[in-house]
């Protein structure tokens, strides 16, 4: 059966990438949620483009891009001034940081600081020709 949320769901079922499911666990990757705590700590509460609405969602890791797909109207419905609710998209798992790089609307892949700083480092030699 469809869903959108785990009430919609018969009996001891959830709602996992909107379907519900027979023995799922809360806080599993495809779970509906509505705040970063209602997640495992290895994910994170963001917006799925397909499904538009949020679920618990595995944070990239190096060299993976982070989900850029935007709608702005189911980002306003969720948006959160203290980082609680559902996110856009995903932190970086782990150590790694999502650099800003001019040419890339979305910011480009989850990578370490010292791989960050290399490629910066040589963008700016390039740059400077």
């Amino acid at each position: 059966m469809l869903c959108v949320k785990d009430e919609e769901c018969c009996d001891e079922q959830l709602c996992v990438w909107g379907q519900c499911t027979q023995n799922a666990t809360k806080g599993e990757a495809g779970n509906t949620c509505h705040l970063q705590t209602d997640c495992n700590p290895e994910l994170c509460c963001a917006l799925h483009p397909a499904l538009r609405f949020p679920v618990c969602s595995a944070k990239p890791i190096e060299r993976e891009h982070c989900f850029g797909g935007s709608n702005h109207l189911m980002a306003l419905l969720y948006s959160d001034t203290k980082n609680e609710g559902p996110r856009k998209h995903c932190p970086c798992a782990g150590n790694l940081h999502h650099p800003t790089i001019s040419f890339s609307p979305d910011g480009g892949p989850c990578a370490s600081k010292e791989r960050t700083r290399v490629k910066s480092s040589w963008r700016t030699l390039y740059t400077q020709r």
